[in-house]
């Protein structure tokens, strides 16, 4: 039987540039050995099309949905960083398209469980 790992960090404004650079693969790491460069090229954003200024993406939407003149904390969490995979078993038997059905709808999930804690 399959298992799924599912993970979310919070990330406050000073983590921000560290974790584009980490997700977008943009320098090598020094802290995970066990990246194989090799497979980045198999790694996708449901999102964005290319690689994306992740501080100007976070900057965007927080003034799209600030209303009035609420200042944001500089300490405040700016976005929750989500992990979502499984055992290589259960991705095998998927195809890609049912692998980022399966995505979207994780995330789906976690949209709706995040808005009802606001």
């Amino acid at each position: 039987m399959s298992y799924a790992i599912l993970r979310m960090q919070k990330v406050k404004a000073v983590g921000i540039k560290g974790m584009q650079f980490h997700h977008q693969r943009e320098r090598e790491s020094k802290t995970n050995p066990d990246i194989d460069y090799e497979k980045s090229k198999l790694n996708y954003d449901l999102n964005n099309q290319s690689e994306i200024d992740f501080n100007k993406k976070v900057d965007e939407i927080i003034k799209e949905n600030v209303i009035g003149d609420k200042k944001i904390r500089k300490d405040a969490v700016r976005l929750c960083d989500i992990v979502v995979t499984s055992d290589p078993k259960f991705f095998d038997r998927l195809t890609d398209r049912e692998i980022k059905n399966f995505l979207k709808i994780v995330i789906i999930f976690y949209v709706i469980d995040i808005k009802k804690r606001i």
